[in-house]
Parts: C-alpha cells; structure tokens; sequence
C-alpha cells in the first residue's frame, strides 16, 4: 500500500497535490501520524510553503470561488479523516469542474456533507457562545467544537460587538478569536489559567440561571426534545447548565 505521510496542515496538503502530478504516484492512505506495516510503501511528505503557494494558485486559477472555498472549508473539519476524498475531489475538478456537482460521487457527497455539517455547527455557536466579563472588562468565552469554527464565527461577533473587546477561546486547539481595539485575529494560546473576572459576573450569572429556571414549565419539560435543540455537546460552558 502507498501510504503518504504529512504534519497535517495545509501547507504539507498541497503539497501531497504537486507530488501526485508531479511524481504520478497516487497514495491509497494519507495519514498524519503513521505505524509501520509490512509492505507498506511510505512517502514522508515536506512542507515546503513555496510549493504550497504555487498549487494554491493553480486552484484559485482552475477552480470557481465555490469550489474552491469548499476546499478551503474541509481543512476546518479537523477532527475528520477527509484527506483522499479531498485530493479525489482537486483531481475530479482539474480534470471537469463540472465533476463537482456529481452528488452522487462518494469524494463530492463527503466534501459537501462535511462542508454542510461544519456551518451548521458554526450556526448553533452563534447561539451558543456565552460571554464572561473580565476585571479589564474585555468579554471571555470558552468553547470545545468538533470542528475548528472561529474562522467562521468573527465575522458574526465583530458585527455584533463591534466597539467591545472579546475573546472566543478554542480549548479543543488551543486558539483563540481575538479582537482587541477593533482588530480582529486568531492566535495560538498555551493557557487560559487564572483568569479574573468582574465583581458583578457572578451576579450576572445568578440571574441569567434564575431566569432560565423561572421561564421553565416543569410539567411540560422534555428532556430528550431540549438535547435535541441543544445537545450535551454545546451545554459544556453554558451558564444555565452548570452550577456557579
């Protein structure tokens, strides 16, 4: 078996993409981290940033704004095993881009449901993120998605908070959405240890879980509906489903 091996980033992706046209070998496995087997024929990928630029460019040159912003989606659905559907669905589009609209091939139904799945969980964030005031009175949020989303969420809260400082933290990965004096960014962050919050965030707290409870109807509770519209994934850093 062909197996390629790559650091898991974009970069190292692209440049899987010129070794295949440029070496004509095709990987039946592209794997991150790899455990030696018998017979196995392994390809130790580099990530070279110059080569990554120049198959970028090939992509932005071939392939309509759609595609290729599907393209740069996938690489968001970090927790999935997407990489030979994703270089299955480059090749199709070099080859015909109308290959990309074939649902019924297996590499376009995967890159459109997981496309589909990665916004859909973006969406239910929007609703789901809950700010803590901090003592320099910036606005903190934790959050833990599936997928790596904060791309797709500054837009949202830099239009809704556009004169407040907030950060949008990734425990998952480690990152953060920042936006400080009305600059956006996303940064690495090694720790979110001892943060200090505002004396009226406790209060704060209080009240939204005294609300949440107040408005509830205890006849007519459906737990299995609730985890329906907001599933234990999400309730994590909710406020109103955890104890202050």
């Amino acid at each position: 078996m062909k197996v390629f091996v790559y650091d898991g980033s974009i970069v190292g992706f692209f440049n899987i993409v010129y070794m295949v046209y440029t070496s004509k070998i095709f990987p039946q496995q592209i794997v991150k981290e790899y455990s030696p087997q018998i017979f196995d024929e392994v390809y130790y990928i580099q990530s070279d940033e110059e080569i990554a630029k120049r198959v970028y460019a090939g992509l932005e040159n071939k392939f309509e704004k759609i595609f290729l912003q599907k393209i740069q989606h996938t690489f968001l659905c970090d927790t999935k095993e997407y990489e030979m559907y994703l270089l299955n669905y480059i090749i199709g589009g070099f080859k015909q881009q109308s290959n990309l609209l074939n649902i019924s091939n297996q590499d376009v139904y995967f890159i459109d449901s997981i496309q589909r799945e990665l916004f859909k969980m973006a969406h239910k964030y929007k609703g789901f993120i809950r700010f803590k005031e901090l003592a320099t009175k910036e606005m903190f949020a934790v959050i833990e998605p599936k997928y790596n989303i904060l791309p797709l969420l500054a837009q949202h809260f830099v239009s809704r908070y556009k004169y407040q400082d907030f950060v949008i933290y990734d425990k998952q990965r480690s990152i953060a959405l920042v936006y400080v004096n009305q600059i956006v960014k996303i940064e690495n962050v090694a720790s979110i240890d001892d943060l200090t919050y505002s004396d009226s965030e406790l209060e704060y707290q209080k009240l939204w879980r005294s609300f949440f409870e107040s408005v509830a109807i205890k006849e007519r509770l459906n737990d299995k509906l609730q985890k329906s519209f907001i599933p234990l994934w999400y309730r994590k850093h909710l406020v109103e489903f955890n104890d202050i």
